[in-house]
């Protein structure tokens, strides 16, 4: 299932900053952030190298 978001550019750039230290994408933070949310454990992802 596909979901548009409209975000505030301040919470965008403090999401993007999070995922980018996480090394993921934002697609894939925010994915992780809501199954959490939701009470499903997400994968934990390794860094990019």
């Amino acid at each position: 299932m596909a979901i548009t978001i409209e975000l505030q550019p301040e919470l965008e750039r403090c999401l993007l900053a999070r995922a980018q230290a996480q090394g993921v994408s934002l697609t894939d933070f925010a994915q992780e952030v809501l199954a959490r949310e939701a009470g499903i454990v997400a994968p934990v992802r390794s860094p990019a190298c």
